[in-house]
């Protein structure tokens, strides 16, 4: 995937024209999506699990962190975002407060 069609992705899954947004703008648009998307809140809902593969390959292109969004073809179907650089150090930063999410 290039960057073009990343971009693309993302102002599709997140709804919004992502050149109105600075980086911790979109990086915010990302993190409650994929909350809102989370298997474990939908049940593994296949449409939620596909959305959110798509959300975290194009989020790592666009970044520039496509190198290590790699994943082992056995992760489970539940969870096939769950390594790479999306879940390493996706909510580590302190602008992010989940607190309304839970």
């Amino acid at each position: 995937m290039d960057t073009i069609t990343a971009k693309r992705n993302l102002m599709k899954l997140l709804c919004v024209n992502l050149d109105n947004y600075s980086e911790s703008g979109i990086r915010k648009l990302v993190k409650k999506r994929y909350l809102q998307w989370h298997p474990i809140k939908n049940n593994g809902c296949k449409d939620y699990v596909e959305n959110l593969q798509l959300l975290k390959e194009s989020y790592d292109v666009f970044t520039g962190k496509e190198e290590c969004s790699q994943h082992s073809d056995t992760s489970s179907t539940s969870a096939p975002f769950d390594s790479g650089c999306f879940s390493d150090d996706f909510f580590d930063d302190d602008e992010w407060d989940d607190s309304a999410y839970n």
